[in-house]
């Protein structure tokens, strides 16, 4: 019984995660701030500040991955549904636009995923929205 530390991101560690998931037998993930500890696919659910992930291979062997942070904010789907949020960032949405951002995704998403999300949508209006979205551009609040 071995055992590896690495560092990543939570998003390098997802993709590890869904390359390597055949040969995982166990995951769980710190939530500093919630002060517990998640399993398996909840950590890319539920949201956290994530500071170590165990991984338990079916051979037996550990890997402990120190998560970076990451640079990029992922927004929980409460928020980018919410017309409050997309006011704030001068963006006014109509009825049809709202309802493309409620039915786009279950998780998390940076900026850059609701866009490619709407886009990929193929719903009525996706073309204004995401221009709308792209055109917001500058910092975030």
């Amino acid at each position: 019984m071995g055992a590896s530390d690495v560092t990543m991101s939570l998003e390098e560690f997802e993709a590890y995660w869904k390359k390597n998931g055949g040969l995982i037998s166990r995951t769980g993930a710190y939530d500093a701030a919630g002060r517990r500890w998640v399993e398996g696919r909840d950590i890319f659910r539920e949201h956290g500040v994530y500071t170590l992930i165990v991984v338990q291979f079916k051979n037996s062997h550990f890997l402990r991955v120190t998560v970076r942070p990451s640079l990029q904010v992922a927004y929980a789907p409460e928020k980018y549904r919410s017309a409050g949020f997309w006011i704030e960032r001068k963006i006014h949405l109509t009825y049809e636009e709202k309802t493309i951002l409620e039915q786009i995704g279950e998780g998390a998403m940076t900026m850059e995923g609701i866009i490619m999300a709407v886009e990929s949508s193929g719903m009525a209006g996706w073309e204004t929205l995401a221009k709308k979205l792209r055109n917001a551009g500058g910092p975030e609040p």
